[in-house]
């Protein structure tokens, strides 16, 4: 999707120059080579002010066959195949519904999942669960969907002895950012992608590690990982 000078405006006035500055940076560097600047998340806190569903809402966790049902329908950025590998290793989907229509989604795993970062899977602590691939759909944004699902999971994991949710995001989504931090989502750290041709350098901040969070390359590319 185009960049344009009324997008950039918005986010000018809703996140501020300097994270608009290195989205447009980083959206030049892309057009010659991959480079990304993905930051690591923790939450283990519940925030009482996101457990409460928007009314006419109803959250709860999905199954196979109720998502299979929108594979055909791109808007909903589902495939069958992401969903057969998902739920065979163990994810789980929570998603809002309203009057019997999807509104949004989110996905948890316990394993290492695949990311769409040049085939990287993402690896994190056992203890730990990891929330990724959160969608609202747009007719329903503006209801606080992601943030009320994640901490409703969160507050159910978090009773099972689970110490909190890790998640990665992107440094130019700034609506995912803020919406991680206003529920209680802190910085744990950075992890840099650069990758040329077939080979990719790591670079990934030491205190990434103390939750097990890393990046290992699921194909076989000539890889340099460095930790700063």
């Amino acid at each position: 999707m185009r960049y344009g000078f009324s997008q950039i405006a918005a986010d000018l006035k809703e996140y501020g120059p300097c994270q608009v500055a290195e989205g447009i940076t980083l959206r030049s560097v892309n057009r010659v080579m991959f480079l990304k600047v993905l930051h690591c998340l923790k939450v283990d806190t519940v925030s009482q002010e996101f457990l409460a569903p928007p009314t006419g809402y109803r959250g709860a966790f999905l199954e196979y066959a109720q998502l299979r049902k929108l594979t055909n329908s791109p808007e909903w950025e589902l495939s069958e195949d992401f969903l057969k590998d998902a739920f065979a290793k163990g994810d789980r989907c929570y998603g809002f519904t309203r009057n019997g229509e999807l509104a949004a989604y989110q996905w948890y795993a316990t394993a290492p999942t695949q990311t769409d970062w040049r085939g990287m899977v993402a690896n994190f602590n056992s203890d730990y669960v990891y929330m990724y691939k959160g969608f609202t759909h747009p007719k329903h944004r503006g209801h606080r969907l992601y943030p009320v699902g994640v901490t409703t999971v969160l507050a159910e994991y978090m009773k099972q002895g689970c110490r909190g949710f890790l998640s990665i995001v992107e440094s130019n989504n700034f609506a995912s950012l803020k919406s991680c931090r206003r529920m209680g989502y802190r910085d744990v750290g950075k992890i840099l992608i650069a990758a040329l041709f077939d080979r990719c350098l790591l670079k990934a901040d030491p205190s990434c590690e103390t939750y097990g969070l890393r990046l290992t390359k699921g194909s076989q590319i000539s890889i340099a990982q460095e930790v700063a």
